[in-house]
């Protein structure tokens, strides 16, 4: 257990700031935040559908449930933050913050089990810990550390301290060309939501996104792509640059031996601060700078395959930034990436290669399921409206490594996987489970995770599982696939097409 959390410091830094300037957000306009005090409520309500039925020992039925189980213990925290940091609350009631709809005897209920092995969502979500400073356990949904990101999220929106201007989308692409004769076959490397830097994981001696990268490394990848996603907001630094999240959790943790290529992919959590993170740091720095040139999508060209990474979070509309979107027809700059799109599709038609497109969101729903509803299932559309169905479709986002088969809502026309289990903590997700028992689902990580006698598992790691990553391997019109888990040097599930 840790006291210490390292997002105090930084917000100390504004309580004087805001506490003097408390009359005058009266007057800022929040009609524009409704939709996200919504959401939060929202998924409030799912997790209390979920931690009810936990709790009589059923699996819980959270369908037609709107909101996503990672943010429903934030409203909770927000109302429930240590007393000298009551001024953040102050503030966001004052930005028309509800009320949590738990009450102390509700709460009560759950806390036994939430400092122990905790509570569990269909996709492995993993809420423990009581929400309070004094426990609390890295980056699992009730670490404070979400809360406090939640406001600086809101503070961004509202420009509250004067320094939050949205990062510039840039759209200058770069297409890496890679010989055959130069490289015989390319291994490929796939990482997602890996950016939580180091911390400690209880009693275990290194945490999953050291594990993951160094068996990654072990496997002598030519390239090393991350799906996006950097905790908790990947944001700038309030002290600049290498004071901040993006920094000090991804680009000073990243590999700058072994890979001669490295990319990154744009999300919904370094959007949280303006991708200002993004851009002016992790686009910025000597690792990326020649493979992006700044720009948060691109293209590698080798052989018979042409590498689409996208990015699906700048110009999403949906709140919290959680469906995903490549463009919006109303923002004519948007658009040159729809063009980029298109012109690599013709491209990738008139040299006869097949298609691998990459982007942090999920087009499909968890369970594999093509949403029905136009809006979100924006993304799927978008993507094959202007680019067809591509061979191979990889994302981040939901945390977990997931294998989808033809009986996924995306058919024979795209191989569809989820590589978002890079080092997040999460548990063996039961709607997955159903998935996999009905044959939507090939592979999904559910390996429990192990200790030893000398780094025993603590109780608030009895539900946690693997963490891991995606290889993939393209020679001639081959590809071949692997997943693998930390803790096993060989693949947990292949397959060659």
């Amino acid at each position: 257990m840790n006291n210490k959390h390292p997002l105090l410091a930084k917000l100390e830094q504004h309580e004087e700031h805001f506490r003097s300037n408390l009359d005058q957000l009266a007057a800022v306009d929040v009609s524009d935040l409704k939709s996200i005090w919504l959401y939060l409520q929202a998924s409030e309500a799912l997790m209390v559908k979920v931690f009810d039925a936990e709790n009589a020992g059923k699996v819980p039925d959270v369908g037609g449930l709107e909101g996503e189980l990672e943010y429903g213990p934030i409203l909770y925290m927000l109302h429930h933050l240590p007393e000298n940091f009551a001024w953040v609350a102050d503030v966001l009631k004052v930005l028309g913050m509800p009320a949590t709809g738990i009450n102390h005897q509700q709460w009560n209920n759950y806390v036994d089990r939430l400092k122990g092995e905790g509570y569990y969502g269909g996709d492995g979500t993993l809420l423990q810990g009581d929400g309070s400073i004094a426990y609390f356990h890295k980056y699992v949904q009730l670490d404070p550390g979400w809360a406090f990101s939640a406001f600086e999220y809101i503070a961004y929106l509202k420009d509250l301290l004067g320094k939050y201007k949205r990062a510039e989308f840039k759209t200058t692409p770069v297409t890496t060309t890679i010989s055959e004769s130069d490289y015989n076959e390319l291994k490929i490397a796939l990482v997602g939501d890996w950016g939580t830097g180091i911390w400690q994981d209880g009693n275990q001696p290194e945490c999953p996104s050291q594990l993951v990268m160094k068996q990654l490394e072990n496997l002598k990848p030519d390239v090393i792509i991350h799906l996006g996603d950097v905790y908790y907001a990947g944001n700038y630094g309030v002290l600049g640059s290498e004071s901040g999240e993006e920094y000090q959790n991804f680009v000073k943790r990243w590999p700058t031996a072994g890979a001669k290529w490295s990319f990154a992919l744009n999300s919904n959590h370094e959007m949280y601060g303006g991708g200002n993170g993004y851009f002016k740091v992790a686009l910025a720095s000597d690792i990326f700078k020649d493979t992006q040139d700044g720009s948060s999508y691109f293209a590698i060209d080798y052989g018979d395959w042409l590498i689409l990474g996208l990015d699906s979070a700048y110009y999403d509309t949906s709140t919290l930034y959680m469906n995903g979107a490549l463009y919006n027809p109303k923002i004519a700059k948007s658009l040159k990436q729809q063009q980029f799109i298109k012109d690599c599709a013709q491209s990738a038609k008139a040299n006869g290669q097949r298609l691998i497109v990459l982007t942090h969101h999920n087009p499909l729903q968890t369970n594999g399921v093509l949403a029905s509803d136009e809006k979100d299932r924006l993304l799927w559309d978008q993507l094959t409206d202007n680019l067809g169905y591509p061979d191979y479709w990889y994302w981040g986002h939901i945390h977990n490594g997931i294998v989808y088969t033809d009986k996924s809502g995306a058919g024979n026309n795209t191989k569809c996987r989820c590589v978002g289990h890079g080092s997040i903590p999460f548990a063996n997700g039961y709607e997955l489970e159903q998935a996999h028992n009905t044959g939507v689902v090939d592979y999904y990580a559910h390996t429990p995770m192990t200790g030893s006698r000398t780094h025993p598992l603590t109780a608030s790691q009895k539900l946690r599982v693997q963490n891991g990553f995606a290889m993939l391997t393209l020679k001639g019109k081959t590809l071949q696939e692997e997943f693998y888990e930390t803790g096993k040097s060989t693949a947990v599930w292949s397959k060659s097409g």
